[in-house]
């Protein structure tokens, strides 16, 4: 059983997940404004803000390049990821349920390990990601089990009193 929130909740609820360093997937009709909160609460909060939308990458764009050290493979990691190990931000991942199954699997390891390959997220990052509700007939693919138990779940629904017009 899912309950659905308000936009104006869901800044209350990403407000306390990002305080506890909770990966949270918000879910959500397309335009509903998702990325546009995520990007506010980041701003107004004063953290970095990373916006990766997955649907658009490849196994290889989100892991790395494979490179040779001292005669081992290394993987090199993207240039979008936050490197300052002092720096404070939310990691973005928009569009998770509609990025391929081999993509969704690469982001198990960055959620529940905070690392991907070689790299790994400074301690000041936290994780947030959205996405389409499989109900809209979006591209959208399920969420493999293993990756839905990583995060918490937010259930985003469109309320009159959050868009209704200010009357002076």
């Amino acid at each position: 059983m899912s309950v659905s929130i308000s936009t104006s909740e869901l800044y209350k609820y990403l407000e306390i997940l990002i305080n506890t360093d909770i990966p949270v997937f918000i879910h959500g009709s397309p335009g509903i404004g998702k990325s546009y909160i995520v990007a506010d609460i980041a701003k107004k909060k004063n953290l970095q803000l990373i916006d990766i939308r997955l649907s658009q990458l490849d196994p290889v764009d989100l892991r790395g390049i494979p490179s040779i050290k001292e005669n081992q493979t290394i993987w090199m990691p993207p240039v979008f990821f936050p490197k300052d190990e002092n720096s404070q931000g939310i990691l973005f991942l928009d569009e998770l349920n509609s990025a391929a199954p081999s993509i969704q699997a690469a982001v198990y390891q960055l959620i529940l390990n905070r690392q991907l390959g070689e790299y790994k997220l400074p301690k000041g990052w936290r994780i947030i990601a959205a996405g389409n509700r499989m109900e809209d007939k979006g591209v959208v693919f399920r969420l493999p089990s293993p990756l839905v138990n990583r995060m918490v779940h937010l259930y985003v629904e469109a309320k009159y009193e959050d868009f209704k017009p200010i009357i002076l």
